[in-house]
């Protein structure tokens, strides 16, 4: 863990026809939903920082990179059966430490078992799960879902899998070759909440022509609130790896193919405002973290994820 955050994912201004800062409000100031940034830095967030004074990361190529899996945990506070979802994606994110990387999101079909209601406070739904639900065909089934790298094959012909069907599809993904590697850092600024999210992707084998995003989940660890098992409300309920926003909108950042040539390494970088600790302690630095992942927008598959603690 560092304690002054850096993530890096390089600099590739021919990427973009539309560039911004990505302070999200809702989906970046972006006028095409999916072009989250990349590029230049939103110094105003850290107006404490001197631009030509700051000190970018230096990536350097990895060696034998492994193949990581994205296990989202579609979820809902007052779904009966998700506590023991939540329990098998933890028993396989202990089981692969450092490779299995869980992001529980908060959505579902009409978004029943999200709603706040009486005994359930919390609103943990975010635009990107919702968008999520709503767009990517076949729909999801219902909660508890959840999808392995996005990897296809789920019982409704789509992405979406059972919880007693993910460790056999995690073992599966695991065993894939690596396409690419992700390196990341971060800068925090504790006066302003602003936060310098710094990437770098590099590629192990030509990947085929398709569109690519690149796209960086906010998480927090963990947030006490109640939930249901069918039985009972636990008041108490620690909630883990919450989906809370995307740093570059749902659909994240393009990265065209022909910037991935084998071994060749494309640099990021990502602006973000993150919300005041003192409004809400669940997003203090020491319980967030950030999980940026590269998705196939023609097939849904994650090629690669990696997961970053900001403390």
């Amino acid at each position: 863990m560092q304690k002054n955050l850096f993530i890096y994912i390089a600099l590739l201004s021919s990427l973009f026809l539309t560039l911004s800062s990505c302070e999200e409000v809702e989906d970046p100031v972006l006028e095409v939903p999916g072009d989250g940034g990349g590029d230049v830095l939103d110094w105003e967030l850290c107006p404490d920082v001197i631009p030509s004074e700051y000190q970018f990361p230096e990536f350097i190529p990895v060696s034998n990179p492994e193949q990581d899996v994205l296990l989202e945990d579609f979820t809902g506070h007052t779904c009966a059966n998700c506590p023991e979802a939540a329990e098998v994606a933890s028993d396989l994110e202990d089981a692969y430490p450092g490779r299995v990387h869980v992001a529980s999101v908060h959505a579902g079909p009409g978004n029943g078992f999200q709603q706040v209601q009486a005994g359930y406070p919390t609103d943990f739904t975010t635009q990107a799960g919702d968008d999520y639900v709503d767009q990517i065909d076949p729909p999801i089934f219902g909660n508890p879902a959840g999808t392995i790298n996005r990897l296809g094959g789920g019982p409704t012909g789509g992405i979406w899998f059972l919880p007693d069907q993910w460790p056999t599809k995690t073992d599966e993904a695991l065993a894939l070759e690596p396409r690419l590697s992700i390196q990341m850092e971060a800068f925090h600024c504790p006066q302003s909440h602003g936060l310098f999210v710094h990437s770098a992707i590099e590629s192990e084998v030509s990947l085929d022509p398709s569109e690519y995003r690149y796209i960086i989940y906010l998480l927090r660890q963990k947030v006490i609130s109640p939930q249901s098992d069918g039985s009972q409300t636990i008041e108490d309920y620690e909630h883990h790896n919450v989906l809370s926003d995307n740093i570059n909108g749902s659909w994240g950042t393009a990265i065209s193919p022909d910037t991935l040539a084998v071994e060749q390494m494309v640099e990021l970088n990502h602006s973000y405002q993150l919300p005041d600790p003192a409004l809400d302690s669940t997003y203090q630095v020491s319980n967030l973290a950030l999980l940026g992942f590269v998705v196939d927008r023609q097939s849904e598959e994650v090629i690669q994820s990696q997961f970053l603690e900001l403390d």
